[in-house]
């Protein structure tokens, strides 16, 4: 069964707290946590992740289910407002089990560490996106 991790992070969010106040902050979180709700099925896995970070385990996702999945995310995302002249954005690292990692007795854990490898890629590349990880093979 093709599953999917994915680490969410919302962009600036100490400029949010900064700016709006930790309760405008709080209410960001509780609005990013009920789309994430709304838009995963009832087999799927969403979890706080710790500060304003997400996870969400998407089951028979392949990567084309899970590139839609994230499209429309972002999508949602930016229906939330923090204030009346701004909009959300969101980064999100994702990973794809593949059948060998299914060896590993930690492939869980591994799975969430490509993950957010994967997401820190995204930061670090303008942020309002998404990046897959890739393994890296050397020449």
């Amino acid at each position: 069964m093709p599953v999917s991790f994915l680490t969410i992070d919302i962009d600036w969010f100490k400029k949010i707290n900064d700016r709006f106040g930790h309760n405008r902050g709080d209410e960001v979180l509780t609005e990013l946590s009920c789309i994430l709700k709304r838009v995963t099925r009832a087999s799927d896995i969403v979890a706080r992740w710790g500060g304003e970070e997400f996870l969400v385990v998407l089951y028979k996702a392949n990567l084309e289910d899970t590139r839609a999945f994230c499209k429309r995310l972002h999508e949602e995302a930016r229906k939330v407002k923090p204030s009346s002249d701004s909009t959300l954005s969101i980064c999100i690292g994702v990973s794809v089990l593949q059948p060998e990692d299914l060896v590993y007795p930690d492939v869980i854990d591994m799975q969430i560490n490509k993950a957010d490898e994967a997401l820190y890629r995204a930061k670090n590349s303008g942020r309002n996106r998404t990046e897959f990880y890739e393994e890296v093979v050397p020449d």
